[in-house]
């Protein structure tokens, strides 16, 4: 135990950290400022909040501040504010506080706007601060309430007024609530663009001003897009019919490669192919949507914010028609009309289909391929035994992941490691039998040694992994990324990621409004940020325009190159040089040493392991050359098998 002397000057350093004090000048904006951080600080740190209904009082007291003319009349209000919430009583020897990676500044309360009464009233409340034996606004999710999603549990911490959105002691209550709850419990306020206290200061003028529900809403989407979090998404039923105009979508889909817009893919659209560059939507042109649409985006870095605009830009309702215009291969200018006919449910999964269907294949090559976006845990049994011989295994992880991450780890590592340090709300703590619940802005280390649970292999595999990531791989698929990378024979090839990982919490808003934000603290076992950054890449790979054109997936293509040549039992009874490659011509050599006399047999298959030309025969020893025929191939990836009695070579061939 901690004497309180103790405690207190721990209290007094921890609080010297954060935002730098700042004074606020004696207007309305100012006096809203400190009663935003009053409330919320004497709402998440008072001995009494189980007690208090904190949104009740908030908007009266709004409204006083709103009213006050000078600072006497706003110290006023926020003194009666103050004493109703009740002042914290004296503190002797409470449990020592954890560890944090979330400093939170109380600087503000020495502000010279706040009259001498007021700041004695918090500095005793900043001294007097410890842990509970209740909870009763925000908890650890144990999956009782319906109305909590992810790691923190706030239903109980909401807001219970009616709201008038036409009222400005509403709107500003909204904002102040959600202001902070990010404030106290979103472990990356420091890697924002802009520090959430400037947020506070710009957005109290644009809450005070009179507007409609959906004028609100929208500007709840700004808010939001200041949080650079990927998870960052807000909805209502409001946003979808009044501002989206809905959900559904054509089917087509977008992709920011080369600083254009550019077909990805597309199916039932006449006359548009992967490659052409879109130039505008129903007139206006990408540029524009990208500054207009993407002002609602949260989005952890730029891939994501593309991925995210070029979404929401071609949404609407169902059946509905937009025109597109774009560029095709010859630079030529068209335009077409697309209708919405896919639900978002069903465009996101047509969106994520892999080439290679299933959760994993083998190919003609011999190696592994996994689509993590198709891998039920109840499928990496099989799918180990499949591929266990295999030299190399790819892990598509560019199809998101879906679970299976806990039943692959004990297949492939020896025992338990680390590989993710993370940091979590310290909600409560288990001191000397007795439970303690903790304060807002408080955080406990941990790694994720224990994750998935106890094991001993003495037979991992051993081959090599090569593991595909682009801006569709986020969250949970980010982390089987890093926890798949720390294999020794490990490669991580591609693009950004999402840089967003670490749990998803969401917060219920009044109107139907649903907010989310990452709640957890996410590291690799180095120390390396993974919110923003995404994962560590090896190797940079990124698709280009022509590459979508000749039908190329160029990072799946970077992972085979690593591993062409791949032969099984190779011996010097013969080799093999295939020429010229990629094919251009429509058929390709193969000049052949063979050392002794014998049958040959010779299979050419494609990428999903399908055998599209075979044939054996009779050859002398010496060199020679044989011809393929690859004049029906199209465009893509294939793998030529030659087998003698003793040997089988592979090699790659690339059809063009």
């Amino acid at each position: 135990m901690k004497t309180k002397i103790q405690i207190l000057a721990l209290i007094a350093t921890l609080f010297a950290f954060g935002v730098c004090r700042a004074q606020v000048t004696d207007d309305i904006d100012g006096r809203l400022y400190l009663l935003c951080k009053t409330w919320g600080y004497v709402k998440y740190f008072n001995q009494n909040k189980c007690f208090r209904v904190w949104d009740q009082r908030l908007a009266p007291t709004i409204n006083e501040v709103l009213a006050a003319t000078n600072n006497i009349e706003f110290n006023t209000a926020i003194l009666k504010f103050l004493n109703e919430a009740g002042n914290n009583a004296p503190v002797t020897d409470p449990p020592a506080m954890p560890d944090t990676n979330l400093l939170v500044s109380t600087e503000w309360i020495h502000d010279t706007r706040f009259s001498p009464e007021v700041r004695s009233f918090l500095e005793t409340f900043t001294s007097n601060i410890s842990p509970e034996r209740s909870s009763c606004l925000v908890r650890y999710n144990n999956g009782t309430s319906p109305r909590a999603y992810g790691y923190i549990d706030f239903s109980l911490d909401t807001i219970d007024v009616t709201v008038n959105y036409s009222m400005a002691s509403h709107r500003l209550m909204t904002f102040f609530y959600y202001w902070n709850v990010i404030n106290y419990y979103f472990p990356y306020r420091s890697l924002m663009d802009e520090s959430w206290d400037s947020v506070l200061k710009k957005f109290i003028p644009q809450f005070r001003k009179s507007m409609t529900d959906i004028e609100f809403e929208k500007m709840f989407l700004k808010l939001v897009s200041y949080l650079n979090d990927s998870h960052g998404v807000t909805s209502s039923p409001l946003l979808v019919s009044s501002f989206w105009h809905g959900s559904w979508k054509p089917k087509i889909a977008f992709e920011r490669i080369e600083n254009q817009c550019v077909v990805k893919k597309v199916d039932d659209i006449e006359s548009v192919l992967p490659g052409d560059i879109l130039l505008a939507v129903n007139g206006r042109t990408v540029r524009e949507l990208e500054d207009s649409v993407g002002t609602f985006i949260s989005a952890s870095n730029k891939a994501v914010f593309y991925r995210e605009v070029y979404t929401n830009m071609i949404r609407g309702d169902q059946d509905t028609e937009m025109e597109l215009t774009l560029a095709n291969r010859q630079s030529e200018t068209y335009t077409v009309i697309v209708s919405r006919v896919m639900d978002p449910t069903l465009w996101y999964r047509w969106k994520l289909e892999a080439e290679i269907p299933g959760p994993y294949a083998t190919t003609s090559c011999g190696y592994g391929y996994v689509n993590m976006g198709n891998l039920k845990p109840e499928d990496v049994p099989a799918m180990y035994e499949a591929l266990k011989t295999a030299p190399a295994i790819i892990f598509d992880l560019r199809y998101s992941a879906i679970g299976a991450l806990g039943s692959l780890v004990p297949y492939f590592f020896g025992a338990p490691f680390i590989s993710a340090v993370y940091y979590v709300p310290a909600l409560y703590v288990s001191l000397a039998g007795q439970i303690y619940y903790y304060m807002a802005g408080w955080y406990n280390k941990r790694t994720d040694q224990a994750n998935f649970g106890s094991y001993t292999n003495p037979n991992p595999y051993s081959g090599n992994i090569y593991i595909l990531v682009n801006q569709d791989t986020q969250s949970h698929a980010e982390y089987t990324c890093q926890v798949l990378s720390y294999h020794p024979n490990a490669k991580v090839i591609g693009m950004q990621t999402a840089g967003a990982d670490g749990n998803v919490t969401a917060l219920y808003l009044p109107k139907g409004m649903k907010t989310y934000f990452t709640s957890l603290g996410w590291y690799y076992a180095d120390g390396y940020q993974q919110q923003r950054n995404g994962v560590k890449i090896d190797s940079v790979v990124s698709p280009s325009i022509a590459g979508i054109r000749e039908g190329k997936d160029e990072i799946l293509q970077a992972a085979l190159k690593c591993i062409s040549g791949i032969s099984q039992n190779e011996s010097q009874s013969f080799s093999v040089t295939v020429f010229p490659n990629p094919v251009t011509s429509g058929s390709a050599m193969t000049s052949i040493s063979l050392k002794q006399s014998g049958k040959l047999q010779f299979t050419v298959s494609d990428i999903q392991g399908k055998i599209v030309k075979g044939w054996t025969g009779y050859y002398q020893a010496g060199q020679f050359t044989e011809r393929i025929d690859l004049t029906d191939a199209a465009p893509g990836i294939y793998f030529l098998k030659i087998t003698s009695e003793r040997n089988t070579l592979i090699r790659k061939i690339l059809v063009e």
